[in-house]
C-alpha cells in the first residue's frame, strides 16, 4: 500500500545509522503505520513493538509482525477441510461474488474499483468477518486476513495512492482481476508486538534500546485519507458522503499531531517518559512544528546528532516526490555505554 509517510525509499539509510549504536535489541516505533520500519528492524534481529491509532495500520502491524510464518488457521483448515496454507487463499477466491454497501457506494455510485472486483472484495470482507463470528479463526487471524485482504483491495484500487478520491478514468492497476492474497510475514529473531492506541501509552510501558518517532505532524489526518480501509478494518458500514465518497467516522483517540502547539506538546510528552538508549526523530522540512524549535528541544540533549536522508515523499507528481529528510540522534549518555 502507497502510504503517506512511508519511509521505504529511506529505511536503509536509516538502519545504517543506528548500527554503531546498536546492532540489536529491543525497538519501539509508536506510530508504525504499516510497518515499513518495524519490518526492516525485525528481520534485522531487534525485537520491535509498535503502534497506531488506525485499526486498519494496527492489523498490517500484527500481520508482519506478529507472526514469522503463516498463520495455522487450524480450526478454519478442518472445518472446511483444507490442507494447506494455498488452500485457504484459494478458498477466498473461489467465493461466490456478492453485492452490498461496499458495491454500492464504491463501484456503481463511484469508480473506486471495477463492479466484479468490487464483488470479489466484498465477499471476501463478508466471510472473513463470518468466520470471526463462528469462531473458526482467533483475532490475530482475523487480523491476518483482514489486512491482506486491505493489501489486495489496494492493489486495484482506482486511485492515485490514497482513498481521498477516485480516478475519472479506470486505470491499468484497476482494470486488473482482484486476487485474495495473503501478506508475507516477516521473518525475525523474535516476534513482534503491535498496540492500537496512542503513541505515549506504548512509550511508556517499558524502557526500549531504540526509539524512532516519525509522528505525523502536519494537517493531513489520516483517517480522512485512507477511511475505506479503515471502515473495513472495523467491519462497518457507516454513511458515504460527497463525489469522493468518504466514510464517515471519528477516531476513538484524536491525534494531537495534527495542529502545530498540541503537537509540540505531545512531542515534549513523549520525550518526557520516553526510556531509552538511542532516540531518532526523523522530520520533514515544512511540517507543523518549526525546525528551529525541534534543534532547541534537542538541543537540551548532552548528544544529539542530525543527518541529512533523502527520501521519496508522497505525492502524485513523480518529479515532486523527492525530498531531504532530518533525523536527530540522541544518545541517553546515562545508559549507553
Amino acid at each position: 500500500m502507497r502510504y503517506i509517510g512511508s519511509k521505504s525509499s529511506s529505511i536503509e539509510e536509516i538502519f545504517r545509522c543506528v548500527l554503531p549504536h546498536r546492532t540489536d535489541g529491543t525497538f519501539c516505533d509508536p506510530f508504525g503505520g504499516t510497518s515499513t520500519v518495524g519490518a526492516y528492524f525485525k528481520q534485522n534481529g531487534f525485537r520491535v513493538f509498535t503502534g497506531d491509532l488506525l485499526l486498519f495500520a494496527h492489523y498490517i502491524q500484527i500481520a508482519k509482525l506478529v507472526f514469522n510464518e503463516y498463520p495455522l488457521f487450524a480450526k478454519l483448515k478442518a472445518a472446511l477441510i483444507l490442507k494447506e496454507i494455498a488452500d485457504v487463499s484459494s478458498y477466498f477466491n473461489n467465493l461466490k461474488p456478492q453485492a452490498g454497501w461496499f458495491v454500492e457506494n464504491f463501484a456503481l455510485r463511484r469508480q473506486y474499483f471495477t463492479l466484479e472486483n468490487a464483488r470479489k472484495i466484498e465477499t471476501c470482507w463478508k466471510e472473513i468477518i463470518s468466520l470471526k463470528t463462528y469462531g473458526l479463526i482467533d483475532f490475530n487471524e482475523y487480523a491476518y486476513l483482514m489486512a491482506s485482504l486491505i493489501e489486495s483491495m489496494d492493489r486495484v484500487a482506482n486511485t492515485a495512492g490514497t482513498y481521498y478520491a477516485h480516478l475519472k478514468k479506470f486505470s491499468v492497476k484497476s482494470l486488473r482481476e482482484f486476487k485474495f492474497e495473503f501478506i508475507a510475514p516477516v521473518k525475525g529473531r523474535f516476534f513482534g508486538e503491535s498496540q492500537l492506541g496512542d503513541a505515549l501509552e506504548l512509550i511508556k510501558k517499558r524502557h526500549y534500546d531504540i526509539i524512532y518517532l516519525d509522528p505525523p505532524y502536519n494537517d493531513r489526518r489520516y483517517h480522512g485519507y485512507y477511511h475505506l480501509p479503515e471502515a473495513i478494518a472495523r467491519g462497518i458500514t457507516p454513511d458515504v458522503v460527497g463525489k469522493a465518497g468518504v466514510c464517515k467516522f471519528k477516531l476513538d483517540i484524536p491525534s494531537d499531531f495534527y495542529g502545530a502547539s498540541s503537537a509540540l506538546q505531545s512531542l515534549g510528552n513523549i520525550l518526557e517518559n520516553a526510556n531509552y538508549n538511542l532516540l531518532l526523530f526523523h522530520y520533514c522540512p515544512n511540517g507543523l512544528i518549526p525546525q528551529q524549535k525541534l534543534d532547541e528541544i534537542f538541543s537540551k540533549f548532552s548528544s544529539t546528532t542530525k543527518v541529512d536522508i533523502m527520501s521519496l515523499g508522497y505525492s502524485t507528481k513523480q518529479a515532486e516526490r523527492k525530498s531531504s529528510t532530518l533525523l536527530y540522534l540522541i544518545r541517553n549518555e546515562q545508559r549507553t555505554a
